[in-house]
């Protein structure tokens, strides 16, 4: 991805598995691990 490739922005989640873990904000992005102890969940992704 040309200018895009430097660095790894995610990484693998310890609590859900997904590749979502963002090294500087320190939180998932799947699963909100390291921003709140409850499984981030909202009423517009339940399918």
């Amino acid at each position: 991805m040309g200018r895009r490739s430097r660095g790894q922005t995610h990484v693998r989640c310890r609590r859900c598995g997904r590749h979502s873990f963002n090294i500087r904000k320190g939180y998932c992005a799947a699963c909100g691990f390291g921003r709140s102890k409850r499984i981030r969940s909202y009423a517009w992704a339940k399918g």
